[in-house]
Formats: structure tokens, C-alpha cells, sequence
């Protein structure tokens, strides 16, 4: 519980300066059912967007374990299954992307471990958001 409220904290203060607000920020690890599948992690991201403003969420980049990814993502507004591009409405929204099949950046990391950043369009002010920590699940598929 003590880890969960520092988790929220930091994620309160890290999108406090910004339109977007971390709601939640979860790794999944994902082991699949057969022997020969490949484990992997999978990061869901949860966010309220405050205003008006048009928002473009260019790119995500996440660090695991030292090593920094730039994997495709999802992003759709919760309780609807169109993948978006580009976003105005005020309302919650969802990130999904997985580090499989996906091969680590050859530049230097300047996220924190086992962290992530948000890199976004706000209007035509290039924004970022940082994750330094989130909470973890495990997966197991069958």
C-alpha cells in the first residue's frame, strides 16, 4: 500500500505542469502458454486530458532495465476501441504498447530506470511527460 501512495504521488507530480494527468501507469509482464513463446512486457497508461487543446502523443520511449525502447503504441479514449492520432476532447484516455518484437534504441537513455517518457504535441509546443515508476503485474496466457 505504502509503495502504491508513492507511486501516486510521484506520478501527481510529474503531470501536474502539463494538460495530461497520469491517472495510472502499469508493466505487465506477459509469459505466454507455450514453452517456445517469448515473455515480454506490456505497459498500459492511463491519463485525463484537461483542456481544449489538441494533443499528438509523438512517441514513447521506455527504459527496462537500463535499456531504452521506442515501441509502437495504442492510444484510445477509455470505453471506446477507435485508435486515435490526434485528440481535443477532454475525457480519459489509454496508452498500450509492448516491448515485443521490439529492439532496443542504439542512442543513450536519459530516462530513469525502469521508467518512461511521453513525448507529445500540445497545439504546436513540443511537450514530455515522465514516468518514474510504475506498478507491476504479471501475466500468464494459456
Amino acid at each position: 500500500m505504502k509503495k502504491l501512495l508513492i507511486i501516486g504521488f510521484v506520478l501527481c507530480l510529474v503531470s501536474c505542469k502539463s494538460e495530461l494527468e497520469i491517472i495510472t501507469a502499469k508493466k505487465i509482464s506477459v509469459t505466454p502458454g507455450i514453452a517456445s513463446g517469448q515473455k515480454y512486457s506490456k505497459y498500459v497508461i492511463s491519463f485525463n486530458k484537461k483542456s481544449n487543446t489538441t494533443i499528438k502523443i509523438d512517441s514513447i520511449h521506455i527504459n527496462e532495465d537500463g535499456k531504452c525502447y521506442q515501441p509502437n503504441f495504442i492510444l484510445v479514449k477509455e470505453k471506446f476501441s477507435t485508435q486515435l492520432s490526434v485528440f481535443s476532447e477532454n475525457g480519459t484516455y489509454v496508452i498500450s504498447a509492448s516491448l515485443l518484437n521490439t529492439k532496443p534504441l542504439e542512442s543513450e537513455c536519459n530516462i530513469a530506470k525502469n521508467g518512461a517518457a511521453i513525448y507529445f504535441k500540445e497545439g504546436d509546443k513540443s511537450k514530455v511527460i515522465t514516468i518514474r515508476a510504475f506498478s507491476e503485474e504479471k501475466k500468464s496466457l494459456r
